[in-house]
C-alpha cells in the first residue's frame, strides 16, 4: 500500500480500475460469507446464489482484492507479495476441489463442469 517502497505512478483511470476491482473482490467474498452464514458447520454442497456461477467466490474475491489493492496503490512490492498469497489461494482451491470431489463424487464433478473457478 502506501508504505510500499517501490511504487509506480499510475494514471488515475488505472488506479480507479484497481479500486473497482478491490470493491468487486470485497463484494464477492463478503457476499459469499453472508450466503454461507459463516464458514462453520456447512455439511452440504452449496450450489446456489454466488456459488451457482463460481465454485469458490471467496477465493475469487480475495484474489481480486489483492490485485486491485496493489494496482490502486501502484505498489510493486505488495503485488509481488500478493502473488505469493494468490499462489496459496490457488493451492487451497485445489485441495478443496479434491476434498469435495471425494465427498460428493459425480455430483461435484458435474457442478465443476458448469461453474467457473
Amino acid at each position: 500500500g502506501r508504505l510500499d517502497l517501490w511504487r509506480l505512478a499510475l494514471p488515475n483511470i488505472v488506479r480507479w480500475i484497481g479500486l473497482s476491482v478491490v470493491i468487486m473482490g470485497m463484494g464477492l467474498a463478503i457476499g459469499a460469507f453472508i450466503q454461507l452464514k459463516g464458514l462453520e458447520n456447512i455439511n452440504h454442497l452449496v450450489t446456489t446464489g454466488l456459488f451457482s456461477k463460481l465454485r469458490h467466490p471467496i477465493y475469487t474475491g480475495f484474489i481480486l482484492w489483492i490485485l486491485g489493492w496493489a494496482i490502486f496503490h501502484g505498489a510493486v512490492i505488495s503485488l509481488g507479495v500478493g502473488f505469493v498469497g494468490i499462489g496459496n489461494i490457488l493451492f487451497w482451491r485445489q485441495l478443496e476441489d479434491e476434498n469435495l470431489e471425494k465427498l460428493y463424487g459425480e455430483v461435484y464433478k458435474e457442478y465443476r463442469q458448469r461453474t467457473w473457478f
